[in-house]
C-alpha cells in the first residue's frame, strides 16, 4: 500500500493553495478569539463570584464548534476525491501504482492534518490567552475538550471523503455534504421529537426522555461531542447539553448511552462512511 504518498501529495497540496493558512487563520479566530471574547464578560453576567477558567472558555467553544468544526471539516474534504474525478485528474492518479484503496486512505489522512494542525494551533494560541487573561487553566479539561474536538472533526472528514468517493461529480458530493450537515445540525432533532410526538402526543421535558430517544439523539455526532464535553468537562448545568441521565431522570444508563458508546458512536462516523465510500468508489467506473 502507498497511501502514505498520497497523503503527503494532498497536505503539501494543500499548503501550496493556502488552504491551510487560512484555516489556521480561522481556528485561531475562532479559539483565540472566542476565548478572549469570555474573558471581557463582566463577572456577575453569568457566573457571578465563580473564578474565571478555561471550563468558561469551553462553553463558549462548544457552542460556537457545533457549528462551524463540522462545516469547515465538510468543507476540506468534499471535492477531495469527487473534484479529482471531475477534472479527470484521477485518472491519471489511478495510472501510477495506486490502488483506490490507497486514494481513499491516502485523502483521508492527508485532509485529517489538513483539518488538525489547524484545530491544534488555534488551541495553542488560545492557550496563552487563557494564561495571561484568566485565573485558572483547567489543564485537563482542557486537554479532553481538545481530543474531542479532533474526534469531532475526523467524524465529519470521514463522513465527506466517503461521500467524495461515491459521488460521481463534485456537485453531487457538494449536495450529499450540505445535506448532512443540515441534517445533523437542524433536521435531526426536529425529526426525533416528531417521532416522540406522534408516539406520545408530546415533547419530553428533562427528566422524562426515553432511552430509545436519547439514543437516537446520541447517534449523531455533533451530540455525541455535546455530551461528551459536557459531561467530562462538567458543563451541564451551563449548556444545552444536558447528560443523558438527566435527560431519562434515571439513575442508570444501558451501555448505549454511556460515555465509552458516545466515544464509539464517533468513531464509527469517521470509519464507516469510509469504507462505504470505498466500496462504491472501487466499484465505479471513472472512465
Amino acid at each position: 500500500m502507498k497511501w502514505h504518498y498520497i497523503a503527503k501529495k494532498d497536505f503539501e497540496d494543500a499548503i501550496r493553495s493556502k488552504v491551510f493558512l487560512i484555516l489556521i487563520g480561522i481556528f485561531i479566530l475562532i479559539v483565540a478569539g472566542g476565548v478572549y471574547a469570555v474573558s471581557l464578560i463582566p463577572e456577575g453576567f453569568f457566573r457571578e463570584e465563580i473564578p474565571l477558567t478555561s471550563d468558561f472558555a469551553v462553553i463558549a467553544l462548544q457552542s460556537i464548534f457545533i457549528v462551524f468544526v463540522p462545516l469547515i471539516a465538510l468543507v476540506a474534504v468534499f471535492s477531495s476525491i469527487a473534484g479529482e474525478r471531475d477534472s479527470n485528474s484521477l485518472r491519471v492518479l489511478l495510472s501510477f501504482p495506486y490502488t483506490r484503496l490507497d486514494v481513499v486512505l491516502g485523502k483521508f489522512i492527508g485532509r485529517a492534518l489538513v483539518v488538525t494542525i489547524p484545530i491544534l494551533i488555534g488551541f495553542i494560541v488560545a492557550t496563552f490567552v487563557i494564561i495571561g487573561l484568566y485565573e485558572e487553566l483547567a489543564i485537563g479539561n482542557y486537554l479532553i475538550f481538545i481530543a474531542l474536538t479532533i474526534l469531532l472533526a475526523w467524524s465529519f472528514i470521514g463522513i465527506g471523503i466517503g461521500f467524495s468517493a461515491a459521488a460521481k461529480t463534485r456537485t453531487m458530493a457538494i449536495g450529499l455534504a450540505a445535506g448532512v450537515y443540515l441534517l445533523f445540525l437542524i433536521f435531526w432533532d426536529i425529526i426525533y421529537l416528531l417521532i416522540h410526538y406522534v408516539i406520545k402526543g408530546g415533547v419530553p421535558g428533562i427528566g422524562q426522555w426515553p432511552e430509545w430517544l436519547v439514543w437516537i439523539d446520541s447517534v449523531n455526532p455533533i451530540s455525541a461531542f455535546g455530551y461528551l464535553s459536557s459531561k467530562y468537562i462538567g458543563l451541564e448545568q451551563f449548556h444545552e447539553f444536558a447528560n443523558p441521565l438527566m435527560l431519562t431522570g434515571k439513575e442508570t444508563l444501558p451501555f448505549y448511552l454511556t460515555e465509552p458508546a458516545l466515544i464509539l458512536y464517533l468513531l464509527l462516523w469517521m470509519i464507516v462512511p469510509v469504507i462505504l465510500g470505498y466500496i462504491y468508489f472501487q466499484k465505479s467506473d471513472i472512465s
